[in-house]
């Protein structure tokens, strides 16, 4: 669907062109068996997948002379963030992915749903149900997948729209969640 398409940057995708998962904080053993599952499915699936864990922490650094980067250099280069928890706390990667002003494909956990989707973000919804498969692997239906990927699509090659769609994010996200509006509020309730 991308091939031979102009990007949202000017970019042309070409066959040369790749598309890669990156996958950053994913360090913990238990979820061991997630990462397998990921890394069979992306092979199956002809996705190219890398674990950078290794090079991108809270801050920069140099690590024995390697570079160590910190999230939002991830951000920079990266075209599209997904947030596919199903349980999260309250979301602090959604919030910088609306202040580095990049399209979010989540799926909506619950906090979201109580707490940040009445705000109004646009985000590529991966919905709010999902089965378990036999490996207790979470399944979203096929035609959500299917939607999901024509608006990330979509995002990827009309700029006016990508722009658009993220400038709404980021004008809601620091209407809500500046530190303004935190100031504000902490000010009314301490008055």
């Amino acid at each position: 669907y991308l091939y031979n398409k102009k990007l949202y940057d000017g970019r042309k995708f070409t066959n040369k062109n790749k598309i890669y998962l990156l996958m950053v904080g994913m360090e913990e053993p238990e979820k061991q068996n997630y990462i397998d599952f990921l890394k069979e499915k992306a092979k199956r699936n002809k996705v190219e997948i890398l674990f950078i864990n290794d090079y991108i922490k809270y801050n920069r650094i140099k690590n024995n002379k390697v570079k160590i980067y910190n999230f939002w250099d991830a951000y920079v280069f990266a075209d599209l963030i997904t947030y596919p928890s199903l349980l999260e706390g309250w979301g602090n990667q959604f919030l910088e992915g609306i202040f580095a002003k990049k399209p979010l494909i989540i799926f909506e956990y619950p906090v979201f749903l109580t707490d940040i989707k009445e705000k109004g973000f646009n985000v590529v919804s991966l919905g709010n149900n999902y089965k378990k498969d036999n490996k207790g692997m979470a399944l979203i239906d096929n035609s959500i997948i299917k939607n999901a990927a024509k608006e990330c699509i979509k995002l990827l090659t009309e700029p006016e729209y990508r722009k658009s769609y993220v400038d709404k994010n980021f004008m809601i996200g620091k209407h809500n969640f500046s530190y303004q509006n935190i100031y504000k509020i902490l000010y009314s309730l301490l008055k």
